[in-house]
């Protein structure tokens, strides 16, 4: 092979590297710009207000946030993945749906069984990833971790339940609080990186202490949403693992978890 042929070789090697490198990129920058698609299904009004709130604080174009018709933990299951059949089927589907309720007055611990039977039919089939988001005993121990961490636990006081005990404790902190009242709950979010490093601390504790009153996972979605504000890709994924374990191993033990602190 002669002097030309050889340069003639190594331009082409070198544009054949270049075209490479160009489309390494460019699949990186996709990569990154695949921001999920979430909805939040929410149990009741106050979840709802604050969602709202810290979709718009954070910017967050591809989050949704609805409140359930049902209130029941196995209807906000059912409900979801109705939702989540119905995105695949219009070509838009989420990548994750999040479940948030309250467990202090889950009487039907067969939600865990339909999401597990959600994911089991037809494994070979998209599906949009469905979690359900744990509070005990009530969302408002979330509000109560933006001021406090909270170790102290709730009880059922005559006749005050144990979530109504919760809402009362929060009212230490914010007087006016009642669950359709939005200024004060968009208030709360300013202070949502405390109520975030509270609610890590909260279950870290309970683990060592064998107890779940109270408690919440709420963190876990936040730390997602606050990772897709700041386009931290790595940070996009969303999966099960201890902390949800450790509260579902109560929740597999008692019927009703109201009863676990009377």
């Amino acid at each position: 092979m002669g002097s030309e042929d050889l340069k003639k070789k190594k331009i082409l090697e070198n544009k054949k590297n270049r075209a490479n490198r160009k489309d390494i990129r460019r699949n990186i920058n996709h990569r990154r710009s695949i921001i999920p698609k979430i909805l939040i299904l929410t149990e009741g009004v106050s979840e709802k207000i604050y969602f709202d709130g810290l979709k718009n604080k954070l910017s967050l174009s591809t989050l949704s946030v609805i409140k359930c018709e049902y209130t029941d933990s196995v209807g906000i299951i059912k409900n979801a993945i109705t939702i989540a059949e119905e995105s695949i089927q219009k070509l838009e589907p989420y990548d994750y749906i999040f479940c948030v309720f309250d467990l202090d007055t889950v009487n039907d611990k067969n939600f865990i069984n339909e999401i597990i039977n959600y994911k089991n039919q037809n494994p070979k089939q998209t599906k949009v990833k469905i979690f359900p988001i744990y509070t005990y005993p009530c969302f408002e121990i979330w509000f109560i971790l933006h001021f406090d961490l909270c170790t102290k636990p709730f009880n059922s006081k005559g006749k005050k339940s144990i979530g109504d005990t919760a809402k009362a404790y929060l009212k230490k902190y914010a007087k006016e609080y009642n669950e359709t009242n939005r200024k004060c709950i968009e208030q709360f979010i300013d202070n949502y990186k405390e109520a975030l490093n509270n609610s890590m601390k909260l279950i870290e504790w309970q683990k060592d202490n064998e107890s779940i009153n109270p408690i919440c996972t709420i963190h876990k979605l936040v730390k997602l949403l606050e990772n897709i504000n700041q386009r931290n890709h790595e940070g996009y994924i969303f999966s099960k693992d201890h902390e949800e374990e450790f509260i579902e191993s109560y929740i597999k033990t008692y019927q009703q978890l109201s009863k676990l602190h009377r």
